[in-house]
């Protein structure tokens, strides 16, 4: 998708028929970069200037794959003059040795998520203006907006284990919770991923608004909460925050509103 952080700034021409030129803006050490980018049928070429500063102009060009029949095409194929801009800031990099800009967003490693992004622009900010900050997140929640929601955050118990972790999954039914009955909307699941010694580092819940409970449970990861710290921790009631308590609760092997699992007593074999 057509890139929109902060530091990037974009403008299409009114007139759909006429060439593109986009400008984008970004932050040097004590001098502003900037972009102009002109795409016509077969390429994009893209020329960054620095204003007062003729000796650090430069210019890239690339050849679009396909053969677009108009010049209005970046809101068919916004990937292509994205690519375009990416090798016009590169070569400036390579040319000038430029080390004050920054990415975010798409274009970097990991979920492309706008909350994300704007973290990432937070930090970008700090570091550009010489603050000390870093970009090192434990989770990152994911919402999918559907009817029941769903909400993840941190590792799956599969992505656990694969990385070499022992964890356990506890498990609490919607079903179980007063507030989603006086809801009408009792289905859905909260799970909550764990260590042997209670530390959450992961949570996949789905129901109704479980967006909202997500960044309880990310907070958790930050923090190195436990499930013994989510128990202790009053939630009002009847909420559907109260769902985390439950699922907490039934991995402490204390739960309230569920019948525990049953345990063998079959004895063992010698």
């Amino acid at each position: 998708s057509r890139p929109d952080q902060p530091h990037l700034r974009w403008r299409q021409p009114a007139d759909p028929q006429a060439p593109l030129s986009s400008v984008v803006g970004m932050t040097a050490p004590n001098e502003r970069c900037v972009v102009a980018i002109d795409a016509g049928t077969t390429g994009v070429r893209s020329r960054a200037v620095f204003p007062g500063r003729a000796d650090l102009t430069t210019s890239s060009y690339r050849e679009f794959t396909q053969h677009y029949p108009q010049p209005g095409w970046v809101e068919h194929d916004a990937d292509e003059i994205w690519r375009a801009v990416l090798a016009t800031l590169d070569d400036v990099v390579q040319r000038v040795g430029l080390d004050r800009i920054a990415a975010i967003g798409d274009i970097t490693p990991g979920p492309a998520l706008a909350h994300r992004a704007s973290a990432q622009a937070h930090t970008a900010a700090h570091v550009l203006s010489g603050q000390a900050d870093s970009f090192s997140p434990l989770a990152v929640p994911a919402v999918v907006f559907s009817d029941p929601e769903i909400a993840v955050t941190g590792y799956t118990l599969d992505e656990a284990r694969a990385a070499g972790l022992d964890a356990a999954l506890a498990t609490f039914p919607l079903a179980a919770s007063g507030r989603a009955r006086t809801m009408g909307e009792a289905h859905g699941t909260v799970m909550l991923v764990h260590t042997p010694e209670g530390v959450v580092i992961g949570a996949q819940l789905v129901g109704p608004h479980v967006s909202e409970l997500i960044g309880e449970v990310t907070l958790a990861i930050e923090m190195g909460a436990t499930l013994h710290d989510i128990t202790a921790a009053i939630h009002p009631h009847p909420t559907l925050s109260e769902s985390l308590v439950e699922t907490a609760a039934v991995g402490l092997g204390i739960p309230v509103h569920v019948v525990p699992k049953r345990r063998s007593t079959t004895p063992a074999s010698s």
